[in-house]
């Protein structure tokens, strides 16, 4: 094979020589070399020998022998780009795969939040419900708030006392809302505790469903103030009352102590001279079943004949030193007397034969001789009192699941050999070294 360089004429003496390319015809394979062509120039010039085409032809050849070293490195450079490419597209696939799978869990969790929405929907509409039926209750509150306004102006001189108790009744209706998180955490709590033990779980089990349904109903007292006062604002900015008057118009009715909360909170801005609730009005309601002024300054509670309905009183941490209001009490199953000044617990005689629950920790409580009449109790809480003996459980002794002693004077737990269902019993910081009596099942804390 040779190549062919031909001269074309020009002006100049010299010419242009062009490569024209290899050819392949037998007659250029017979003759075995490079035919070279010249055209005479115009103008005289020398005439190119073939050992100049040779070295034409070697200088192009080596050109284009550079140019196919450059391409074949442009080519593996190609490959290997291909190669990272490869490398790259899986793992972009990988990565596919885990965004799949990550929105697959995300989906699931998705069905489960609409799922817990719809049931949080249908506990509002619940809730609204209710909100509906106060609305008549409200009607007949705002005719007692005017009939209290005639009366205000003379109970001048007892206003300072009616304000501090309703600034106190306001701070307990604010914590209404915060109680049930409270009680939920307290529940968790005691959850965690009774990981530790099956036992310690079933003994458990019966303090944790009672302060489930306390939450419970903290939060629909809660939920019925703000309907409350969210309709009763406007009309409530120029009323005056007090807690009398407010009491005896709701003769007959069942009023919640949450609800009566929430009226004396709506009077709080027009009452600066009237005077303080001097509570002979709960005689008067003859249904009311709960009452709860947990941390009040109610100082004292006048004997409530009509209270025969009252089922729940608590009283934690108010300043109240005396209960003789329930001396008339005959239906009572949990009173809350912890925290509190009071001494003597004679008044709840009349509810022995039905009283379960009884919370005295840390009350001024020193003896417990009435609950010798006692035959239902269930849970009874002496921690930090000064009693020391528990002689008259002996009647509930069948009954009794729990019983807290922590920190308190009691030295003997004799009476406690017929406890066949006592689960829990706290004999922490107490001299009681003698528990052989006690049921094998049954859980003692030291």
């Amino acid at each position: 094979m040779a190549g062919v360089l031909r001269r074309e004429s020009s002006s100049d003496s010299d010419g242009e020589w062009e490569y024209l390319g290899a050819h392949s015809t037998s007659t250029a394979a017979s003759e075995g070399a490079a035919e070279v062509e010249t055209h005479a120039p115009t103008s005289g010039g020398g005439v190119h020998t073939e050992t100049d085409a040779d070295a034409r032809l070697h200088e192009v050849t080596a050109v284009y022998e550079e140019r196919l070293r450059v391409l074949q490195a442009t080519n593996e450079g190609l490959e290997a780009t291909i190669r990272d490419m490869e490398a790259a597209q899986q793992l972009r696939e990988l990565e596919m795969t885990t965004l799949r799978d990550t929105v697959e869990a995300m989906t699931r969790e998705t069905q489960q939040r609409e799922q817990e929405a719809s049931l949080m929907k249908a506990a509002i509409e619940k809730a609204t419900e209710v909100t509906k039926q106060s609305e008549q209750e409200a009607s007949l509150m705002k005719a007692t708030i005017e009939k209290a306004t005639e009366e205000a102006k003379q109970r001048e001189h007892e206003a300072s006392l009616m304000k501090a108790t309703i600034d106190r009744m306001t701070e307990a209706a604010k914590q209404l809302e915060e109680e049930a998180s409270l009680m939920k955490a307290a529940i968790d709590r005691m959850t965690e505790e009774a990981k530790q033990s099956e036992q310690e779980a079933s003994l458990m089990k019966a303090k944790i469903d009672r302060m489930t349904e306390a939450t419970k109903e903290s939060e629909k007292e809660a939920s019925l103030m703000r309907a409350t006062i969210d309709k009763m604002t406007e009309e409530a900015v120029s009323l005056r009352g007090t807690a009398t008057q407010l009491s005896e118009q709701c003769a007959g009715k069942d009023v919640r102590i949450a609800e009566l909360i929430v009226v004396v909170n709506i009077l709080k801005d027009s009452i600066e001279n009237t005077p303080p609730a001097d509570n002979k009005g709960f005689s008067l309601i003859k249904k009311l079943e709960v009452v709860n002024i947990n941390g009040t300054h109610f100082l004292t509670t006048p004997p409530a004949a009509s209270l025969h309905a009252l089922k729940k009183v608590v009283l934690r941490g108010s300043v109240i030193t005396t209960i003789q209001a329930l001396r008339h009490a005959t239906q009572l199953e949990e009173v809350e007397l912890s925290f509190t000044k009071v001494t003597d617990i004679t008044p709840l005689t009349a509810s022995l034969r039905t009283l379960e629950l009884l919370w005295l920790k840390n009350s001024s409580v020193t003896s417990i001789a009435v609950l010798a009449g006692a035959t239902q109790l269930e849970l009874v809480d002496l921690e930090g009192t000064k009693v020391t003996d528990i002689t008259p459980l002996k009647a509930s002794a069948s009954t009794l699941k729990l019983l807290y002693l922590r920190n308190s004077g009691v030295t003997s737990i004799a009476v406690l050999a017929g406890a066949t269902q006592l689960e829990v019993v706290d004999l922490r910081g107490t001299k009681v070294t003698d528990t052989s009596m006690l049921p094998r099942s049954t859980r003692v804390l030291r």
